[in-house]
Order: C-alpha cells, then structure tokens, then sequence
C-alpha cells in the first residue's frame, strides 16, 4: 500500500504542488509581512484526522521575521483509518540550519525519508526501536545529499511522535522541543542539544559559575543535529507514553518557544488544538519580535469520549472536517 504523505515547507516566490516518488510537498506563499491572514478559522490551524478520531491536530507553519522559510512541518496520512491501524501516525517538524538553501533543503529531506521509512517498514514490532531506524536512516540520506565536503557544516534539527493507538513513541535531535501538557502543567519531555545544555551540567558539577555561563556566547550552538555524518546525541524514550483524554502533545521548532514563555503556552494549550494553534499564532504576531525566527509547531489533542469529542467540535468542525450546512 503506498500511503499518502504531507510536507508543509513555506516559500516566498511561488505557490506550488510537487510530487515526488508518491509524496506530496506542498509549497506555499508566505503571507506578506503585517497583512493579517484572510481566513482565519479554526480549521486554518487544524489537519484532517479521520472522522471517527478521538485525536485532533493543531499546526502552525510560519516564516516570522526572515526572509525565507527554513522549517518543515510534516506527518502521515492521519485520515485513513487503515493505515493508522496498520502503522499509527508520524508527526515531525524540522528546523534547518547552516545556510539558507542548504538548512531548507536538509530539513525537508530529513522529513521526507523519515515518512518514507515509515511507509515502507513494520513500525509496530519494536515501535521505539523502529523509529530510531527511521532517524538513522532519514541522517543517511542526509548525509549523502551533502557530500563529505558539506557533512557537519550544514544540517537539520528534528523533532518526532509516532502515535500508536494513544501510545507515543518520541525522538529528537537537536533544540527542537516536545511538550506534554497534562492536568494543567507543561513540561518539555525531551532534553535540548545544544551547548547551553552542556553549561548547566558543568554548573552544576562547580566546574562553571552562573555568571561565567551567562556571558558564554556559543549558548545557542547546537551539539547535535541531523547531516553532521554520525548523530551525536539522540534523546527518545524506550517505553510507551499513554495519553489520556485532557492530554496534549505539542512539537515545537525553537522560533515558538523562544518567543513564548512556558506560562504562556500553558494558557493556550488548555484550550482545544486548534484554538490553541490560533492562540499562539495570534500571541507571536503581536509580540511582533523583532527578529522573529520560523516558528512551527503541531499540538496533539486527545479525546476518549463523547463528551470531549462534542465539546470540541467548533465552528463548523469536527475532527478537521468541515460540518456542510444545510442549503
């Protein structure tokens, strides 16, 4: 069975739909810098799931400040039931870095071949075990389209949930976050790779002072990413997280949030993925930072009963379904 696969990567110059090898890659125009977006419903902020689903998914995809768009927001087919049942849901966004062509072309690419291992391979024997292979095999190919003389210079964040029933498997590389809100409170699931990570843990072994630490100016150097030949750090779990109803599982690229804080985020996600993804969208551009970075993210909602299916069901939606009025 060849599944369908989307890619969300946000250009400037042109609006198009690209088909390669049985995926599509959608391309399109990033809206003019302050002009509001002229459909701003929910269902702007939502992706479809299957009519039946108990899951519902939120996404925001936008260039911020820069000039071009270098994250990619990507996922499996969430509508067939078949497929779900069969393989589950892959969810990834991806912040490409070390130059502009180059950081879009990785950061697509290491999407890309992640959902085509997914596509191909059994992901429910060893479903931990599996999705590392398909990191592994995503950096491969990476790794292949630089060259030796590339490799290392230029790469890709990544962040990923495979959802198998309301249980997910997650991995990342690099500063890219993954969030659990639960009953309330927020927490990030996975551990950042960078070098700001490497300063606490010298602090807190009294090799380095606070103060020494803030005025390190390589903070923000990643000391992990997809394209550097080997992966250096890959943070996962092994063991199953179980959403439950309430939950929500948010992927975010770090142009979220940097720009806002864990209260913040807390506030929106206690509301429904989409109207989540609306809120923050919303709190960013009116914050209106000055060197706003690509912001991504996809929020996972989970709803086991009836009653959250229908106290969610907004504005003519249901699941990422647009309700049809009666003419």
């Amino acid at each position: 069975m060849e599944m369908k696969i989307t890619i969300v990567i946000c250009i400037v110059s042109a609006a198009a739909v690209l088909i390669l090898s049985g995926i599509l890659v959608f391309t399109r125009k990033r809206d003019k810098k302050g002009t509001p977006h002229s459909n701003d419903s929910i269902a702007r902020y939502m992706i479809k799931t299957a009519l039946d689903s108990t899951v519902r998914i939120g996404k925001i995809h936008e260039v911020g400040k820069r000039k071009d768009q270098q994250d990619t927001l990507a996922y499996s087919d969430v509508e067939d039931e078949s497929v779900i049942h069969q393989k589950g849901m892959l969810l990834i966004v991806a912040d490409g870095i070390g130059g502009l062509k180059d950081g879009a072309e990785v950061s697509s690419l290491a999407a890309v071949e992640m959902l085509r291992y997914f596509d191909g391979h059994n992901m429910l024997d060893r479903p931990a075990d599996a999705l590392k292979e398909a990191l592994l095999y995503a950096n491969e190919k990476v790794n292949v389209f630089l060259g030796e003389e590339r490799i290392g210079k230029c790469g890709s964040t990544l962040a990923a949930a495979m959802m198998q029933d309301h249980n997910v498997y997650w991995i990342s590389v690099g500063d890219s976050s993954i969030f659990l809100y639960r009953e309330n409170r927020l927490r990030r699931l996975n551990v950042l790779h960078n070098y700001e990570a490497e300063l606490k843990k010298k602090i807190a072994l009294g090799e380095l002072t606070r103060a020494e630490a803030a005025r390190e100016p390589r903070k923000a150097a990643l000391t992990s990413f997809i394209g550097q030949g080997d992966i250096a750090l890959i943070d996962r779990n092994t063991e199953p997280l179980a959403l439950t109803s309430g939950d929500r599982l948010m992927l975010a690229t770090d142009g979220v949030y940097e720009s806002v804080s864990m209260t913040e985020l807390e506030g929106f996600l206690h509301s429904g993925a989409g109207e989540a993804a609306q809120g923050l969208q919303h709190l960013i551009e009116t914050k209106d930072r000055r060197n706003q970075d690509n912001y991504t993210a996809i929020i996972v909602e989970i709803m086991t009963d009836q009653k959250d299916r229908g106290a969610n069901d907004k504005n003519g939606e249901i699941h990422g379904h647009r309700r049809q009025k009666n003419k």
